[in-house]
């Protein structure tokens, strides 16, 4: 419902002219495509599903629809997880996955500050803040320092 939702909104904005390299553009159109498979079949558990949306975020991508697809897949499984998910999550995904799960939840909590009448009830600030704490609890205040000092983000794309 939620990637209908953002589908949808994203086809009524005006469609940017940007710089984009077709190369990277169809690699990161192949990765979506099966990461939108994978959830979709439910064939990987939800820890999978995110090490596989933070194995290769589409940085050098010039689309916002292709990386407000990404953002809004990786809500999605963030809404099926429940708190007890969060120590299995800490526990499995490495540094580096964990320093691009805080980009997405840093995106989300801001989105949810600006726009909370078009956020996903199913993922609330409370839920996303124990995630935070557990990837903090895991890993220390650095992977704070890890999000902050990367030049790469994320884009959440709802309107």
């Amino acid at each position: 419902f939620l990637y209908q939702q953002i589908q949808k909104e994203m086809s009524k904005s005006p469609k940017k002219k940007d710089k984009t390299n077709p190369e990277v553009e169809a690699k990161y159109e192949k990765i979506f495509k099966e990461l939108d498979d994978m959830f979709r079949s439910k064939k990987k558990s939800d820890v999978e599903l995110i090490q596989a949306i933070v194995a290769d975020p589409p940085y050098a991508s010039n689309n916002p629809e292709l990386k407000a697809r990404f953002m809004g897949i990786m809500l999605m499984v963030l809404g099926q997880l429940t708190p007890g998910d969060v120590g299995k999550i800490s526990s499995t995904i490495s540094e580096e996955e964990a320093i691009v799960v805080l980009k997405y939840l840093y995106k989300a909590m801001n989105s949810l500050v600006e726009k909370p009448d078009k956020f996903p009830k199913h993922c609330q600030t409370s839920f996303l803040l124990k995630l935070h704490q557990g990837l903090i609890n895991q890993y220390g205040k650095s992977i704070v320092m890890g999000v902050l000092s990367d030049s790469n983000t994320v884009q959440l794309g709802l309107p």
